[in-house]
């Protein structure tokens, strides 16, 4: 990407994550664009029933596999949410 190091305050991302091909890489490869203090948000599909689209296609990760691979990529888990019916919102930070 054509961006700066340690130039993004956060990284937004939502009901993508499903489509990256190896998360660990990915997500460790983004840790120079985020300032020390900068922060990862993933808004994930949360599984649902086999004969949805979701289900069908895969279009989910569950959050215990998102935040194993986040801690592998170099990232602490902050917060997480579960105001979302059908997504997990959580939050990383760089571990330092």
């Amino acid at each position: 990407m054509d961006l700066d190091k340690d130039s993004l305050d956060f990284i937004f991302m939502r009901n993508v994550t499903h489509h990256i091909s190896d998360r660990v890489e990915y997500f460790n490869d983004l840790k120079c664009y985020l300032k020390e203090e900068g922060k990862i948000v993933i808004i994930e599909y949360k599984k649902s029933k086999i004969f949805s689209f979701r289900g069908i296609f895969g279009h989910y990760i569950q959050k215990a596999i998102i935040i194993k691979e986040m801690k592998k990529a170099g990232y602490k888990l902050d917060k997480e949410f579960d105001f979302l019916l059908e997504q997990h919102f959580t939050v990383y930070s760089k571990i330092k």
